[in-house]
């Protein structure tokens, strides 16, 4: 009604009138206790999830919903997309597997539930009735004082004479006034007692620590998720999830029902892609070895050798080591000696194209021998040298391409 433009009173026909309606409004309001003041985790409800209704997204501040997602299997998801079913993003908050959090909790609840927590909860217990008690006690000997106190003003209220009207005036204002100080002190009491916690019965404590002493034995055996369900929920008031993705960690705020909050941190498994990255230490000895020898079957045979695996789980390989070497960037050395050169040193010592010193290769008109890197290392003799310049007079495409470059 807040946010109405115009409101006409008494406009239609009505069925209650408009003050019955605020004061009906009104107590809805008061009885409404899941509101974002206070959000319940709501009744145990089926499904094979334990912790549904409890988890709350730390980005939000919403409920996470379950999903089922089938991958050859079901797999039981929470997630929370309320940001996105709103529009205000285009993807969910975060998700995570439910069987990733549900035993970490099951072990928790466990943890509270044992024989000796239990016995020093009841301990607990008994203190806070002493006190609630004592504290009942006062609030008796407070409401008899109010009411002496009002006895007194109406039997002098009582007992004046009726023709001094001043005095008799004046006692029953005082009466009044008493009346209302033991009224006040009535609804105090029933306040108090309406938020005073729930006396315990003393003839239960040894039934209940003689059932705590079994209940990880009756955890593991009951197959019946909804009542695991009721029992976390007798416990634990709500659990505020957030996630760090850098650090791919959970971490699961519980407030249990008693009052304290506990943080409880998660590792998230790793991601499909990290799992067969290699690692920075495997990369820095791939990169060494292929600098010191400059051949992957040697690296290959090395850490064979060694006992090590690829990302896989299998022995290292032509194309593992090559893979490496491509995504991080490890470039094959070239270890070659003085009098050896490569082909692109031959082709400007001869002003030739690279297919023509392929082509001496193949012919075997040159000395070379192909290194780990497939690339080419020549050897030239002198000899060979006035060889091939005697060659390239004769040849139509060196003299051409020769040509060409003096034009150029």
């Amino acid at each position: 009604m807040d946010q109405w433009t115009v409101m006409i009173k008494d406009h239609h026909c009505q069925y209650i009138t408009h003050e019955e309606f605020e004061k009906n409004n009104q107590q809805l309001q008061l009885n409404k206790v899941n509101n974002e003041d206070s959000l319940l985790s709501g009744p145990a409800r089926e499904g094979s999830t334990l912790l549904q209704g409890l988890l709350v997204c730390g980005v939000c501040g919403k409920h996470m919903t379950i999903r089922y997602a089938v991958n050859n299997k079901i797999v039981p998801t929470y997630e929370c997309n309320w940001k996105k079913r709103q529009g205000l993003t285009g993807c969910s908050c975060f998700s995570f597997r439910a069987d990733l959090v549900d035993p970490v909790i099951e072990q928790k609840v466990i943890e509270v539930l044992t024989p000796a927590n239990v016995s020093i909860a009841i301990n607990a217990l008994g203190q806070i009735e002493k006190r609630n008690a004592s504290m009942d006690k006062q609030w008796q000997m407070n409401i008899q004082r109010c009411q002496y106190q009002a006895d007194i003003a109406q039997r002098r209220f009582e007992q004046v004479d009726p023709a001094n009207r001043l005095v008799a005036a004046s006692l029953e204002k005082n009466w009044n006034q008493e009346l209302e100080k033991l009224s006040l002190a009535n609804n105090e009491y029933q306040e108090y007692q309406k938020k005073r916690e729930t006396e315990f019965p003393s003839h239960k404590r040894k039934e209940i620590i003689a059932l705590a002493k079994s209940i990880p034995s009756l955890w593991s055996k009951t197959t019946n998720t909804k009542d695991k369900k009721r029992i976390v929920r007798l416990l634990i008031s709500d659990i505020t999830v957030t996630k760090d993705r850098d650090k791919k960690m959970l971490f699961l705020n519980i407030r249990w029902l008693a009052g304290p909050t506990q943080q409880i941190q998660v590792a998230l498994p790793a991601l499909a892609s990290d799992k067969y990255r290699y690692p920075k230490e495997m990369v820095e000895k791939v990169r060494t070895l292929t600098l010191q020898y400059g051949d992957d079957k040697k690296t290959i045979s090395l850490l064979n050798q060694q006992g090590l695996l690829g990302a896989t789980g299998k022995p290292f390989t032509k194309d593992m080591i090559q893979w490496i070497r491509y995504k991080h960037n490890i470039k094959m050395p070239i270890l070659k000696s003085n009098d050896e050169l490569t082909v692109e040193e031959v082709r400007t010592m001869f002003n030739i194209s690279s297919h023509m010193v392929y082509y001496w290769i193949n012919n075997n008109y040159v000395t070379a021998r192909k290194t780990p890197a497939n690339s080419f290392l020549i050897k030239i003799t002198p000899n060979d040298k006035t060889q091939l310049l005697e060659r390239i007079k004769t040849s139509y495409k060196a003299n051409s391409m020769a040509h060409a470059s003096l034009i150029t």
